[in-house]
């Protein structure tokens, strides 16, 4: 809660500051001598005063045993494997969350499209703080002015086949919405190299399918010449990899631009007939056109790693140069890409390989030009940015017992447009779960830890929002912080649920699931129906499937920057579908229609989604002890270290015998690690449970441990400094994507293509050391003293 100091400054009164007490004692005052009354003196004194001992003593042995009572109640009413999370308070939970109110919410959110700096965005930031308020929450709002991406309004982009007489042949508008609030699709902080307005790039151009590195270099075999991208506007169907890392790939092979289109055979693989696609199934209509950003980094581009307030240094805009791909990109829709691939002004020749196909019907060919000589592609784009005010919402529930450490929970509220399912669907729970939590309050419950809501703002062009926050705050949350769970698109499917975690939080997802029944399948629970669809080998049995965590997420800047362990579960497609997001997202069609109608008519799914995140809420909020598996995370980098050292790229590689003592010393870490969390769960087994000062040091133990991963010297070498964990990182060639040991990987690669062998090799070698270092800081993070028999 907010107040103001003498000076009219706001401050927040969130952190628990010690109360001084001035007990006023006069140490040079002459004592007086104290005289006794006369019915102290004598026998009946003393007599007096052995009764008042005895009374004093009885008093004591009640009180000591009503304590002692007390502190075993706590530890043996603990479930066997949560200890102090109340399986009654996950059933309450579960019984108060309604699925009726899920849908209201949702068709709240998405009755306006609301992007970052919008006023409808701005709108619905106090809608949240009005209801948190409501709900008896301490709410705070928190603004920063940061720089954004936006189209312009009075001016349309577009793609042209021109002629030689400077006439168009084809002009594509792209337009997929004909509400006035919805912005024109566009790609974010795509630049002009001469920064001009309107953007203006032609040339012939050339298809190189998904955009991908490998892509890139087939394209040079397919048409004979290294350059064939050079100077050429690059034709990229995107769903494989982040839109960031395909234009910074065209840019690497020496494109000028880049127009990007959703290929109707994977986005409307049933068919593109009116009743095959929206507003009748979750595929895309042939209009359909993506919003999406190139920004591949995370927070305010102006302020890299500092808040955007008043005290933070600022870049100048001029110096943003690498930032960004510095050429321009645009969207179209897949019947207007048809136009250009394979309509009557198609690419000439070559043919484009099988795997580089679309649609039956519709033959790609690669180019570079078209087949008729005088036509050239042209791309005008009219994008431009501003410093923005964007506002997070946040809102605390205090904790009874350790009210110093948070439980966070977030979602971000911005969209590219009405953003039912990305993040409607998440922000619909997040304010169901907080109305629930609201009137479990008032029946009596009250967390254990301190649980901190927030409504992120600019996710959408980078993870804006959440970051600002996370670099004002980053030592109080460093020091406190317990877990972060992230919202988002949490209902984008109806197979199964998805999740992607550290693997300290694998249990708590585990046991969530199982006490949520399946919203699609009687008599199954959600973690019986993921364990059979989407599942992974795990300590020799079968278990569901838990991911590295990406990019494109809010939890970059908690796990990344900070190391604190964070979650994100969705309910998703089937993976046969062979489509990265859900065919909507980003176009004017991700509205609540398309989820009342085809994604979850009942909102049963996200019901069962609102109370496995509850629980999950409440584990960690309620736990007497953390609900963390260390042995899971041993587990994971065995795991680690094995898939990198079974990888062709390390095996293959000529230098990897001058490493073998650097991997020996890996492998020798990584075993002690394994022995020491064995260790560490025996002692946490057999730990005083109604020692609160043993159990704290248990829980401090617990949280160190994920920040033992994190260096500050750069954990992945030539990318964003944000990138700070050693064991796993968003990947370099596709962002949306966590690979392990990241920083170790992106040096093998560097290395291979470099000259300069000796010292490349060397930047690997310090790579495994970071690791090693690291794992043997984990290892003594569980142990009892630094100094060891």
């Amino acid at each position: 809660m907010s107040t103001n100091d003498d000076r009219g400054t706001a401050y927040s009164r969130w952190e628990a500051e010690p109360d001084t007490i001035d007990i006023g004692v006069d140490y040079h005052r002459p004592r007086e001598t104290t005289r006794y009354p006369e019915w102290c003196a004598g026998k009946q004194g003393t007599a007096l005063k052995i009764f008042l001992a005895i009374l004093i003593f009885m008093v004591g042995i009640i009180l000591g045993y009503l304590t002692r009572r007390h502190l075993v109640r706590i530890g043996t009413d603990c479930d066997d494997l949560m200890l102090g999370y109340s399986r009654q308070n996950g059933d309450m939970l579960k019984r108060e969350l309604k699925a009726k109110n899920l849908e209201e919410f949702l068709s709240y959110f998405s009755s306006a499209s609301h992007p970052a700096g919008s006023i409808n965005n701005s709108q619905r930031a106090q809608y949240i703080s009005q209801k948190w308020q409501e709900y008896g929450f301490a709410v705070q709002s928190k603004s920063y002015n940061v720089l954004l991406s936006f189209p312009n309004r009075e001016a349309q982009n577009k793609v042209a086949v021109m002629n030689d007489k400077r006439a168009e042949v084809i002009s594509i508008v792209p337009k997929d919405g004909s509400a006035a609030d919805v912005d024109q699709p566009f790609v974010a902080y795509s630049m002009c190299p001469t920064d001009s307005d309107p953007c203006i790039q032609e040339n012939q151009p050339v298809y190189v399918n998904y955009g991908r590195k490998e892509d890139f270099e087939k394209l040079k075999t397919i048409v004979g010449d290294d350059d064939a991208a050079k100077d050429k506007i690059v034709i990229l169907r995107y769903g494989k990899i982040h839109k960031g890392n395909m234009v910074k790939n065209a840019k690497d092979a020496g494109a000028i631009a880049v127009v990007l289109f959703p290929d109707s055979k994977d986005y409307a693989s049933d068919g593109t007939e009116p009743e095959k696609v929206y507003p009748n199934t979750w595929w895309l209509p042939g209009n359909g056109t993506e919003r999406s950003t190139v920004y591949l980094g995370n927070g305010d581009p102006l302020t890299p790693g500092l808040p955007s307030i008043a005290e933070a240094y600022r870049l100048k805009e001029e110096n943003l140069k690498g930032t960004f791909p510095d050429i321009p990109a645009q969207t179209i829709g897949y019947e207007d890409a048809q136009k250009i691939l394979c309509g009557s002004n198609l690419l000439k020749g070559p043919e484009a390989p099988d795997e580089w196909q679309g649609p039956e019907g519709c033959s790609y060919n690669v180019g570079p030009g078209f087949v008729e000589q005088i036509l050239t592609l042209q791309l005008v784009t009219h994008n431009k940015r501003d410093v923005t005010t964007i506002t997070n919402v946040l809102a605390m529930v205090q904790g009874s017992v350790e009210p110093d450490r948070y439980v966070i929970i977030g979602n971000h509220r911005d969209s590219w447009t009405y953003g039912a399912i990305d993040a409607g669907s998440g922000t619909a729970i997040l304010m169901e779960l907080s109305r629930t939590l609201g009137k479990m309050l008032k029946q009596g419950w009250k967390p254990r830890r301190t649980i901190i809501l927030a409504s992120w703002d600019a996710k959408e062009l980078g993870m804006i929002g959440s970051t600002e926050w996370t670099e004002e705050y980053e030592k109080l949350l460093g020091n406190r912080a317990v877990a972060y769970i992230n919202l988002d698109a949490v209902v984008m499917g109806d197979y199964s649920l998805s999740a992607s975690a550290s693997p300290l939080l694998k249990r708590v997802i585990y046991e969530s699931t199982k006490q949520v029944d399946c919203p699609h399948h009687e008599e199954m629970s959600v973690y019986e129906n993921w364990n059979a669809k989407l599942n992974m080998k795990y300590g020799g049995e079968t278990v569901p499937r838990v991911d590295i965590l990406g990019s494109g997420t809010d939890t970059l800047p908690f796990i990344q920057t900070l190391g604190i362990p964070s979650m994100e579960l969705t309910y998703t497609h089937d993976p046969a579908r062979n489509i990265q997001m859900y065919p909507l997202y980003g176009t004017a069609y991700d509205d609540f229609s398309s989820v009342k109608q085809v994604t979850d008519p009942s909102f049963m799914m996200h019901l069962a989604m609102a109370q496995v995140i509850g629980i999950s809420l409440l584990q960690l909020s309620d736990s007497l002890v953390l609900p963390f598996n260390v042995t899971h995370y041993a587990m994971a980098i065995q795991q680690y270290r094995d898939a990198f050292l079974d990888m062709e790229y390390f095996k293959d590689t000529p230098q990897s015998s001058d490493m073998v003592p650097i991997v020996e010393r890996l492998k020798i870490a990584v075993a002690n690690f394994s022995s020491a969390a064995e260790d560490f769960a025996d002692r946490v087994t057999n730990t005083a449970m109604t020692n609160p000062l043993a159990v704290r040091a248990v829980n401090d133990q617990l949280m160190q441990l994920e920040r033992s991963f994190i260096r500050n010297d750069i954990a992945v070498p030539g990318r964003y400094p944000q990138y700070k964990h050693v064991l796993f990182a968003p990947s370099s060639e596709n962002a949306y994507e966590g690979v392990n040991l990241a920083g170790v990987v992106d040096s093998i690669m560097a290395a291979k293509a470099s000259t300069d062998d000796e010292n490349s090799w060397e930047t690997v070698k310090r790579q495994l050391s970071l690791v090693t270092l690291s794992v043997q800081a984990a290892t003594a993070s569980l142990q009892d003293s630094i100094i060891l028999s």
